[in-house]
């Protein structure tokens, strides 16, 4: 069995419609050149200040929302 995979390396930073715009573009690439399996790093929706990844996340569906620690140093 033969699986073609490709590994997608992009420069993330604190806007998510861009992070995401340029990953999609990637995978159609990786995609059309033959990969059946693509990865993309951490974090590749968001890169940023820590107190921004509170605004990043996503819900997971069927799941509570999370919530930050309220703790100092923890994003609100």
């Amino acid at each position: 069995m033969k699986l073609d995979v490709a590994a997608v390396q992009l420069s993330s930073g604190s806007d998510v419609s861009h992070n995401l715009e340029e990953a999609v573009q990637l995978v159609n690439v990786a995609a059309d050149r033959g990969a059946q399996y693509v990865q993309l790093p951490e974090y590749f929706n968001f890169l940023g200040p820590f107190a921004g990844f509170a605004n990043a996340a996503e819900s997971v569906p069927g799941q509570p929302p999370f919530e930050w620690p309220s703790s100092p140093g923890h994003a609100p």
